[in-house]
């Protein structure tokens, strides 16, 4: 059930912040749309795996991570997201997602918390 490749979850995690990039600050939405209007719409299925990894073992690492990416979001010109503004901005939220969804041993949170404990204030699931 963990097997899965690390570089899978990082190219996820790349699909995923273009949908958590929308979140408003302490209110993560799957389902908002990107804050550079260019940026294509998210489809329904990517939109379904974001709200169950939300909801998921590792939610509250998932929201962190996507509230960070939507934090560093800049446009380029043509106002799509510019991958660049997201290299690196979030190193230890995605490890500490990474190491909760591996079962590897991380230093904010392991496999604790699975909805409801120490997250980021978003009751729900």
């Amino acid at each position: 059930m963990k097997a899965f490749n690390l570089r899978n979850v990082v190219v996820g995690l790349a699909g995923v912040a273009m949908l958590a990039l929308a979140g408003c600050g302490s209110s993560f939405d799957c389902a908002a749309g990107s804050k550079c209007s260019a940026d294509p719409a998210q489809p329904q299925a990517s939109i379904d795996a974001c709200n169950a990894a939300v909801a998921g073992t590792c939610g509250d690492q998932y929201k962190a991570l996507g509230t960070c990416f939507q934090d560093a979001q800049t446009c380029t010109a043509d106002n799509t997201t510019d991958p660049a503004s997201l290299s690196g901005k979030c190193e230890a939220e995605t490890k500490a997602y990474t190491d909760c969804v591996t079962g590897g041993s991380s230093s904010s949170g392991s496999t604790a918390g699975s909805g409801s404990g120490s997250g980021s204030g978003s009751t729900g699931a």
